[in-house]
C-alpha cells in the first residue's frame, strides 16, 4: 500500500488488510477503517460488495445484527460472484429468522433459490428447505410442503442430500400427527446420515419423543440412549 500508491489494486489490498484485522480479533479497528474506505474511496462492483461484507462480519462479531443485515443486503446487491451471493442471501435469511422477520427471511432464501445451477447444490437445497419451512409456518398447508419435498426426494440430483430431505419430511409428518410416517422417514434419514452426528441426533430426538408420547417407554429409552451418544461429540 505504501510502496505502490498508484496501483489499481489498492482498494482490494485495503479490504484484505481489514479482513486480517478481523481474523486477529480487531473488529473495532476493521470497522473504523472500512467505514473510512467506504466514505472516501469510490468503490464499485465487487470491491464495494467485499467492503460491505467485511463491515457486516465486523458488526456480527460485535452483535450489532441490524447493522450487519444492512451491510449484507448491500453485499448481495453489488456482488457479481454467484457463490458469494448465495452465502450472503443464506446468512441474511438466518439473521431475519432470528429477528422473527419471516417475510424478509423468505425473500432472502428465495434469492438463493433463484441462483439455481449457478451455485453449489448444498446452498440450493438448504435454501429450498428453509423456504418450505417458512411457507408452512406462514399458513401454507403441510400437504403442499410434503408434496414439494417428495418432488425434491425424487430428483436424482438431490441424492447426496436425501438425509436432510428425509428429516424435514419426518418433521412435517410429525406436525400432521402422522407418527408412523414420521418415524419411517427419520429412520431413512438415519440410514443415509451414518457418521453425521448432528443429523443423527436430530433424528434420534424426533423418534424418541414420538415413542415417549405414545407411552412406548422401552423403545423411547433406546433412542434417547442413541441421542446421548451422538450429543457427546456434536455441537448441539
Amino acid at each position: 500500500i505504501r510502496r505502490y500508491p498508484a496501483s489499481n489494486k489498492l482498494n482490494e489490498l485495503r479490504i484484505w488488510k481489514e479482513k486480517t484485522n478481523l481474523r486477529l480479533g480487531n473488529e473495532a479497528i476493521a470497522l473504523e477503517n472500512i467505514k473510512r474506505l467506504l466514505k472516501f474511496r469510490k468503490l464499485k462492483g465487487q470491491s464495494l460488495a467485499n467492503a460491505h461484507a467485511v463491515s457486516a462480519q465486523a458488526y456480527l462479531s460485535l452483535n450489532a445484527v441490524d447493522s450487519a443485515t444492512w451491510d449484507l443486503k448491500k453485499s448481495l446487491k453489488h456482488s457479481k460472484v454467484s457463490i458469494e451471493k448465495a452465502r450472503y442471501g443464506y446468512i441474511l435469511g438466518q439473521l431475519f429468522q432470528a429477528q422473527k422477520k419471516e417475510d424478509s427471511a423468505l425473500w432472502a432464501y428465495e434469492t438463493v433459490v433463484d441462483l439455481n445451477r449457478k451455485i453449489p447444490r448444498i446452498f440450493l437445497i438448504q435454501a429450498q428447505l428453509q423456504t418450505l419451512f417458512l411457507k408452512a409456518t406462514a399458513g401454507n398447508s403441510d400437504q403442499e410442503a410434503i408434496l414439494a419435498l417428495t418432488k425434491m426426494e425424487e430428483n436424482w440430483e438431490n441424492k447426496a442430500f436425501l438425509d436432510r430431505i428425509y428429516y424435514e419430511k419426518a418433521q412435517l409428518f410429525r406436525a400432521r400427527r402422522q407418527d408412523s410416517n414420521a418415524v419411517a422417514y427419520a429412520q431413512k434419514s438415519l440410514k443415509i446420515a451414518k457418521t453425521d452426528l448432528k443429523r443423527n441426533a436430530e433424528n434420534y430426538r424426533l423418534i424418541a419423543a414420538i415413542y415417549f408420547e405414545k407411552g412406548a417407554y422401552s423403545k423411547s429409552e433406546i433412542y434417547y440412549d442413541s441421542l446421548s451418544q451422538n450429543l457427546k461429540e456434536s455441537s448441539i
